[in-house]
């Protein structure tokens, strides 16, 4: 399930698109699995908050990488 997520320095960062909007950030991991697994848990959250289920993190998204 997990989006983009790809090496940028040090750490790897996710980048995926819901209904439209683009979400991005670091995973803050050199890890690449560890990476992958960060990224579909914000991935999944993001679609239960879109569902009104349960989450605990709110998530930013973003237009464009800067």
């Amino acid at each position: 399930m997990s989006g983009n997520i790809r090496l940028r320095g040090k750490h790897y960062y996710y980048d995926f698109m819901i209904d439209g909007k683009r979400y991005k950030g670091s995973t803050k991991t050199d890890d690449k699995k560890l990476a992958e697994h960060i990224a579909d848990t914000i991935k999944a959250d993001l679609l239960r908050k879109k569902h009104d289920l349960p989450t605990n993190i709110k998530y930013q998204k973003s237009l464009r990488w800067h």
